[in-house]
């Protein structure tokens, strides 16, 4: 098949490596986690990179994402077919099921999950903030929060900054877990280190969790399961369901 892929950067290593791999012919194109921050934004991003992908020139459109806080609720797929996985968030995708998922959470509900996309886009965001490692900027900080917490320095001064930094991460008390999702092929990257670090600093339990690829390859392959993917035809919404769907897709009155 000939295949477009559009996702989020959080699972471009996993994706590179699957598709390298694949007899399929996928053309890829990633886009900034920090489309996360606001969803409604960042449905629009996603939106205007569907609909930049030309009619009748590929057998489906796949759309790396999960409902990830209500991005994807409300995506048109207009003239193509669009593939999408039934997953809340990346991390069902790395660790292969929403099931897996769930499960990890209900063990321990104050887990916070790391992946190599993760790290990567936590770097990317210093690097466009111009911001250098440091202890007043959280070990965790990611998704753009860096160039946030270096406006709030340069407009209110550091002490404000830091005012502001404690209230936004109030969150940060709900987790005593930090994972780290493993693949071989990362480990030379010596990615696992800097997560240990990370939780070391946060006072975080520090623990590995095999990730699972199982469900990546079969939608970069084409091995559509009802209960696994959505496949939405052309002229449909992208809708949350909130049961164990998570989506379906709906007429799109006016397509």
């Amino acid at each position: 098949m000939y295949l477009r892929v559009i996702a989020c950067e959080a699972i471009c290593r996993e994706v590179c490596h699957l598709a390298a791999r694949s007899a399929n012919v996928i053309d890829l194109q990633f886009l900034d986690m920090a489309a996360h921050n606001e969803p409604k934004g960042g449905r629009k991003t996603i939106q205007q990179a569907l609909d930049a992908t030309p009619a009748n020139r590929y057998d489906a459109v796949l759309l790396g994402y999960g409902l990830c806080g209500q991005i994807a609720d409300g995506l048109r797929t207009r003239r193509h077919k669009v593939v999408i996985p039934r997953a809340h968030d990346c991390i069902g995708l790395l660790l292969g099921s929403r099931a897996r998922r769930a499960a990890e959470l209900a063990q321990a509900p104050g887990t916070y999950f790391y992946s190599a996309g993760w790290l990567d886009g936590r770097k990317r965001a210093r690097r466009r903030a111009q911001a250098p490692e440091s202890a007043s900027l959280p070990a965790f900080a990611a998704y753009g929060f860096a160039e946030a917490y270096e406006g709030w320095v340069r407009k209110y001064g550091p002490e404000r900054a830091q005012i502001l930094l404690e209230e936004t991460n109030a969150w940060r008390a709900g987790y005593q877990r930090g994972v780290w999702i493993d693949f071989d092929f990362l480990r030379p990257l010596g990615m696992e280190k800097e997560v240990r670090a990370i939780c070391e600093r946060e006072g975080w339990r520090f623990e590995t969790l095999p990730g699972d690829l199982g469900l990546l390859e079969h939608w970069l392959e084409g091995r559509w399961n009802q209960q696994e993917f959505l496949t939405a035809p052309p002229g449909t919404r992208i809708a949350a369901t909130y049961d164990d769907r998570v989506i379906d897709s709906v007429p799109e009155e006016g397509e």
